[in-house]
């Protein structure tokens, strides 16, 4: 069988989604061979490439797990001063992004445009600044050319809408996962999919409370 090549950018992408909702790269090799259901939850149109390589490695796990970039996750606390840094960086700017536009969800490459050229603040980590905005706000890969952002909850970040305590963490900054494509059917049982965002919206709400707090 000729050798397939590694689809290595959206396998990179896959990594977002890990760090995202704490998948190891062993939940996300499970998620790839679980079927094409599972795989969509993970990137919305896999290209022919990536399903070309999952299909030459069904019985090698090991060669779809070294395909995934090494990433870590961030523990919490780091998370959470991240945010208040974030905030605290784009404060100046938040009248502007709530006048840029209007939309609940943005494809990624329009909201980086619109950083990189109309935000002016002075911070010596802007890039970095920005790929954080991406951990924190993507709320779900279609290909690896668009990426959808969650643009209405980066906003009620900025300008801090809802006052809680550090105990009860704010679910709206989590990804509003836009699973009614994919949340029936067989398998919604399993704890993946539970992780993935297809729970109930009890056990929603409990597992989003581990999540990002926005107190000052």
């Amino acid at each position: 069988m000729p050798k397939v090549e590694i689809p290595k950018m959206e396998l990179a992408l896959m990594t977002l989604i890990g760090q995202r909702e704490k998948l190891s790269r062993d939940d996300l090799t499970t998620m790839m061979l679980a079927g094409e259901e599972s795989l969509k939850m993970l990137l919305r149109q896999p290209t022919e490439g990536l399903i070309d390589f999952i299909k030459a490695n069904l019985d090698d796990e090991d060669a779809l797990l070294a395909g995934i970039p090494r990433f870590e996750m961030p523990k919490a606390e780091f998370e959470n001063q991240v945010l208040r840094e974030m905030r605290i960086v784009l404060r100046e700017n938040a009248e502007l992004v709530n006048e840029w536009s209007k939309e609940d969800l943005l494809n990624w490459s329009e909201f980086e445009h619109f950083y990189d050229t109309e935000l002016k603040f002075d911070y010596p980590h802007k890039d970095k600044l920005l790929e954080f905005i991406k951990y924190f706000f993507l709320d779900h890969i279609v290909s690896a050319d668009s990426l959808m952002m969650n643009f209405a909850a980066f906003k009620d970040h900025l300008f801090a809408r809802r006052r809680i305590t550090p105990d009860k963490r704010d679910s709206s900054l989590r990804s509003r996962r836009r699973s009614e494509d994919s949340a029936s059917g067989p398998g919604t049982d399993d704890p993946l999919r539970r992780r993935m965002g297809t729970e109930s919206e009890e056990e929603k709400h409990h597992e989003e409370e581990r999540m990002l707090d926005i107190a000052e």
